[in-house]
């Protein structure tokens, strides 16, 4: 679908087209981070977003006023491009239920070799 658009869209489209993107992106972030806090889904992560609830609400306002400044078509255009990637995932991805998208086991390090370990001989 890229490389179409960048075939048939002008180069102001785009680069209006993917601002609008952003905004709608980052407003399901912020959203994301206001229902993760409130269904205590992060009660147990080791992060904890300072000034809370402050950061994501600001965000929801600044992005409120940034998508109010789009125009009718750059955000339906937003919204069916979001609506493709929500039935893709529905369709492909939700529908494998596990096996595809998880790390069966999160990869682990090896600690690099120091010099402490392996100290060179002194010349």
């Amino acid at each position: 679908m890229g490389v179409v658009m960048c075939l048939t869209v002008s180069l102001t489209t785009l680069a209006n087209l993917t601002g609008a993107s952003l905004v709608a992106d980052y407003a399901l972030i912020a959203v994301a981070a206001v229902a993760a806090r409130l269904t205590r889904a992060t009660a147990h992560a080791s992060y904890k977003m300072p000034l809370w609830p402050l950061p994501p609400l600001l965000a929801l306002a600044s992005l409120g006023y940034a998508f109010t400044q789009q125009t009718r078509l750059l955000i339906q255009v937003t919204l069916i491009t979001m609506g493709i990637g929500l039935v893709y995932w529905a369709i492909v991805i939700l529908l494998q239920r596990g096996r595809a998208w998880n790390l069966r086991e999160a990869p682990v390090d090896e600690p690099a070799a120091s010099s402490v370990e392996n100290p060179r001989p002194a010349r």
